[in-house]
């Protein structure tokens, strides 16, 4: 009787963790668009942007087709692609099938886009860089400034390149920037949140990825995250810090090696209302 029990117990418990499982992996294979809403900068009132991270194409969770209408839909004035753009098992004949969608993405709207890890070791990187801008496509900004007006207000828009610091020595502009302008950061990695903004010209906000929403999420939480380890603190969504925000992309695809469980793709939008 006992042995009996033991063996329904067990059995109970497996067929509760495989359906978890798959319930788990069925939820992260679907898309989510996250909305955010601004009013603490009213010149802004009406400007909207889309952030996307972390395609590693062509391991792309989300068609690029279905990205491109995303964006079709939401009628962004910028986009933001916040690195790990492609993978690092990616060939440059996968970068060359990335940019229509590039150029598709710049008809929507101004493109902007950092390079991330997975980028910055590549031997494509050079192909990218190229292949990216080429037609009219996005704007790459490697520790560069860009200016973007919107009803008479300047927005100074900073790239930042992985493994740089924020910082005036990698990025001199900044200390040209107008003080009056809205800065905007697109880095790639969330992690160095305190860092961004400790510095005289620190941003008011940032958008980031690289954690992949902490790859298997519980209770809302994520698990683990590249350069965060476990229980990480910077996975998804919206972070406040000494007056600026952080908005962080779980991405929109994986390195081969990770496994996503309750963690569907992601963009996020911001409108300034």
């Amino acid at each position: 009787m006992l042995k009996k029990m033991t063996a329904t117990i067990i059995l109970v418990l497996f067929l509760i963790l495989l359906i978890s499982v798959i319930v788990g992996l069925s939820a992260s294979m679907k898309l989510e668009k996250q909305n955010y809403y601004l009013s603490s900068f009213p010149n802004l009132s009406g400007l909207k942007i889309m952030h996307l991270s972390d395609l590693h194409y062509p391991n792309n969770g989300v068609e690029l087709s279905t990205i491109v209408s995303e964006a079709e839909s939401y009628s962004p004035h910028l986009i933001f692609l916040s690195g790990d753009t492609f993978d690092k098992s990616a060939t440059r004949q996968d970068v060359v099938k990335l940019q229509p969608f590039f150029n598709k993405l710049n008809l929507i709207a101004l493109t902007f886009g950092v390079i991330g890890n997975h980028e910055i070791g590549s031997e494509i990187l050079d192909d990218f860089i190229a292949l990216s801008q080429a037609s009219g496509g996005i704007k790459l900004l490697n520790n560069e400034i860009v200016y973007y007006t919107y009803n008479s207000e300047q927005i100074a828009i900073i790239g930042l390149k992985d493994a740089f610091k924020y910082n005036i020595k990698n990025i001199p502009a900044l200390n040209s920037v107008n003080d009056n302008a809205t800065k905007i950061l697109i880095a790639h990695r969330p992690e160095k949140f305190p860092d961004y903004v400790t510095e005289n010209n620190r941003p008011q906000l940032i958008f980031a990825g690289h954690a992949h929403g902490g790859q298997i999420r519980l209770f809302g939480k994520g698990l683990y995250a590249p350069n965060q380890g476990l229980f990480p603190r910077y996975t998804e969504g919206e972070y406040k810090k000494n007056g600026c925000s952080m908005f962080v992309s779980r991405g929109l695809g994986d390195s081969a090696s990770n496994l996503r469980w309750f963690n569907s793709y992601h963009i996020i939008t911001v409108e300034f209302t």
